[in-house]
């Protein structure tokens, strides 16, 4: 469905008046489907942030999360009025400056998860979950509920160091207990060994909440890219993110970097030694190397990615900012060399 083009325009007209040009066009290419939204939404959601926030401070948080354009006025200020209930105002706001999200679902929601999280947690750790992963608050009591008890049953129902993996990864609360027993089975049936399985999940709790079916796809997209699935295990121990990686990005990450080193063998030379790597998207590495041949040409793009490739990881404006500096140091030197 394409929205009546007078839709995008009055949408995109009414941004550009409250907040300029400039700021209209961030939110609008961080979530184009927000010129899609009624004026009427968005116009209440600004009018609804302002008041309860603060012109500067709800600028920030749209910035930040452009779904609050889009949420009921009523459910941000019912969600506001529990929370300044349940921590106080000050915590409150502190919440909401870090994750403006935490207040777009309905305050019955988030009456549910503090009170859950204060039974599994007590009143002082909840606050340490809380500050940590405002978010949590978005779950449904009965998905804390599961998560907890899921985690709870693999460590043999040791209360406190259920506590201690979620207080190192609050954000696993909020996936559903079928997502962690699934996660769980899949790490014992690739390491063979229900206690290399947990060694694991302590190091890097976040990796139960990848779903089963993409954990095996990424485990076998390793095995193909680094030779051999005992090879893809060892990265896996290394890194364990990797398998919150979808198969199809993996490989065409590895497509992608075996184009920019002109050599297959490169490309699986750098996955192995830094697994972190196929979690950059195929289009970041090829535009990356793209400015990089355009700015320093071929070979020195070459030498430059040899060295450091965690320059594929860079986003759009350190990257600008880097290849600034490249050409004014390469200026700099031809201007040294035509002194001499």
């Amino acid at each position: 469905f394409a929205p009546p083009s007078s839709t995008v325009n009055l949408t995109w007209n009414y941004l550009v008046h409250e907040f300029g040009e400039d700021t209209a066009r961030k939110i609008s290419e961080k979530s184009p489907g927000i010129l899609r939204s009624p004026i009427e939404t968005v116009s209440g959601a600004v009018q609804v942030f302002s008041e309860v926030f603060g012109r500067e401070q709800s600028v920030r948080m749209i910035l930040k999360c452009t779904a609050c354009l889009t949420s009921p006025p009523s459910t941000v200020r019912s969600a506001w009025e529990v929370l300044k209930g349940l921590v106080g105002e000050s915590e409150a706001h502190e919440l909401v400056m870090k994750t403006p999200m935490c207040i777009l679902s309905p305050g019955y929601t988030i009456q549910g998860a503090f009170d859950t999280l204060e039974r599994l947690f007590g009143v002082e750790l909840t606050m340490e979950v809380v500050r940590k992963n405002p978010g949590i608050l978005r779950a449904p009591a009965t998905t804390i509920n599961g998560s907890w008890n899921a985690v709870l049953e693999m460590l043999d129902g040791d209360a406190d160091s259920t506590a201690s993996l979620f207080l190192r990864s609050p954000e696993v609360l909020r996936s559903p207990a079928k997502t962690v027993k699934g996660a769980y089975h899949v790490l014992v049936s690739m390491f063979g060994k229900t206690e290399t399985a947990m060694d694991l999940i302590k190091k890097n709790p976040a990796v139960l909440r990848s779903p089963a079916r993409t954990m095996r796809g990424a485990y076998t997209a390793l095995g193909q890219v680094a030779g051999s699935r005992e090879t893809a295990v060892k990265l896996i121990a290394q890194n364990p993110d990797v398998l919150r990686t979808p198969a199809a990005t993996i490989m065409k990450t590895y497509e992608a970097y075996a184009t920019c080193y002109g050599s297959e063998q490169r490309a699986k030379a750098l996955i192995c030694r830094s697994p972190g790597m196929v979690r950059v998207s195929s289009a970041r590495i090829l535009n990356i190397y793209d400015a990089l041949v355009e700015n320093v040409g071929r070979d020195m793009t070459e030498q430059i990615l040899t060295s450091n490739p965690s320059m594929f990881k860079m986003g759009k404006a350190a990257l600008a900012e880097r290849l600034e500096r490249m050409v004014t140091n390469a200026e700099r030197a031809d201007d040294d060399l035509f002194l001499l």
